[in-house]
């Protein structure tokens, strides 16, 4: 059977966090670079615009720096923190891999501290590419669920101490003790010397 722009490929995967989270962990730079890690080397630089007719661009490097991949698209559609369409173009000098035109319509749902993301990918060309696939579709949300769970506990613990360190302050404020970062001297000690 032949493949065509007709047969998409999809993958679904649901995260214990919100969906403004995962949201983010799929557009913001910084996150990028902490989970997404194909096998083609490690992302290395992100230039992402994400508005109608805005542009994406992810450049993968190697060893040496130089890039092995790079995917470029257009957004066609953007509904900020609920789903995103573009293309998705490889490029890349690698002759063990493939270059291919596609389409990503990439979707957010849930509410509370669960969602769902969705990941549909169409090919623009009369034949199907060998990258991305499913196996590295697959692969690339087990990374994001890893980070993210593994963020949210970090994240869950910051809020627990701030919310800890907040509440002695409060309490010292309430009973007059006020911390003075050095060395407090009782008022009697105050004027040694002087």
């Amino acid at each position: 059977m032949e493949a065509s722009k007709s047969s998409p490929m999809e993958v679904k995967r649901e995260f214990p966090v919100s969906r403004e989270r995962l949201y983010r962990a799929w557009v913001q730079a910084e996150d990028l670079k902490q989970w997404w890690n194909p096998v083609y080397g490690k992302l290395v630089d992100v230039d992402n615009d994400i508005r109608k007719g805005g542009t994406v661009r992810y450049s993968f490097g190697s060893e040496n720096g130089k890039p092995v991949v790079v995917i470029s698209g257009e957004y066609s559609e953007v509904q900020e923190g609920r789903g995103l369409v573009y293309t998705w173009n490889w490029e890349t000098q690698d002759e063990s891999l493939a270059s291919g035109s596609y389409e990503l319509a990439v979707s957010f749902e849930g509410e509370g501290e669960h969602s769902t993301l969705k990941v549909v990918q169409k090919s623009n060309d009369d034949q199907e590419g060998v990258f991305p696939h499913r196996e590295g579709w697959e692969n690339a949300l087990d990374d994001l669920f890893s980070f993210l769970t593994a963020n949210s506990q970090t994240d869950d613990h910051q809020v627990e101490e701030e919310h800890r360190t907040s509440a002695e302050s409060q309490e010292g404020a309430k009973s007059g003790d006020t911390e003075v970062e050095g060395y407090n001297e009782l008022p009697e000690q105050q004027n040694v010397g002087g």
